[in-house]
């Protein structure tokens, strides 16, 4: 998830950063127009995806960290001891 916000981040800021460094003369292929239109319609968007996939990465990881496994509160009590077996009775 963490990856996807990454691609996403450059995704948006990329363009902008080409259009600023005018890399290989790009500005003078691309019309403001479509300057205009990348910048206030499409780069925000791509930005607030990848700090959100982010965030959520984040999130799942620090919820991983915090909770125990599952298997660990099935073979262990909070006192750090394995549980007694249990018997039948007839």
């Amino acid at each position: 998830m963490a990856i996807t916000g990454v691609g996403l981040l450059v995704r948006g800021v990329a363009p902008q950063v080409i259009l600023a460094a005018n890399v290989a003369a790009f500005v003078d292929q691309v019309g403001q127009l479509e300057e205009h239109w990348s910048l206030i319609l499409w780069n925000p968007w791509f930005i607030f995806g990848g700090v959100l996939s982010i965030a959520a990465a984040a999130l799942s990881l620090s919820d991983m960290r915090v909770q125990p496994s599952p298997w660990r509160l099935h073979c262990e009590t909070p006192h750090g001891r394995a549980p007694k077996p249990l018997t039948l009775r007839r």
